[in-house]
């Protein structure tokens, strides 16, 4: 048996893989009951309070984006300073490059003059600290850079606490974020 997170997975796995429908159980990404609060009530690890805080939360690896949004962050600064972009997580453990990733997010927020606007939480969070800092945030930004990313336990989350998402397409995203 095969148990998986999206009817789009399902699809593919019967049409690519000639994986027979019984042994595919869908198991649709849930969410968390998590009490809404108002964004800025909860204090984020030494990251000033601004007019909009933007946060990007899960382990750090190239496909995760953030170079792009580092870059759009470096346009928002041209119109609008009163912001925090809040990158918020460990390297990825199981992939190699993730501190030279982390290295080159370092030198785009150098390259676009961020500095003052860019803030890493340069670890694991628990549930509940993973929690708070996206109640500290007003908007979730996901940029994956694979339109075949199938689930997104960062996107259901943010989502949970009733944050506003910009994201990538990408299939999960498709499948459960309006327009």
């Amino acid at each position: 048996k095969v148990i998986i997170f999206s009817e789009v997975t399902a699809n593919l796995l019967r049409a690519n893989y000639g994986v027979a429908a019984g042994k595919i159980h869908v198991i649709p990404h849930g969410v968390p009951d998590v009490p809404f609060l108002q964004p800025g009530k909860n204090n984020l690890l030494n990251v000033p309070r601004r007019s909009v805080r933007f946060i990007t939360t899960g382990l750090l690896r190239p496909a995760k984006g953030i170079e792009h949004v580092i870059a759009a962050m470096g346009d928002v600064k041209k119109r609008f300073s009163d912001f925090a972009y809040v990158i918020c997580g460990a390297d990825h453990p199981r992939n190699a490059s993730a501190v030279e990733y982390r290295n080159k997010l370092l030198a785009a927020v150098s390259h676009h003059g961020l500095e003052d606007h860019v803030f890493f939480v340069n670890r694991y969070l628990d549930w509940a600290q993973l929690v708070s800092a996206i109640q500290a945030c007003d908007v979730g930004i996901l940029a994956y850079t694979s339109p075949e990313q199938s689930s997104s336990g960062v996107l259901a989350l943010t989502l949970a606490c009733g944050r506003p998402v910009i994201t990538t397409d990408f299939q999960h995203a498709r499948a459960i974020v309006d327009g």
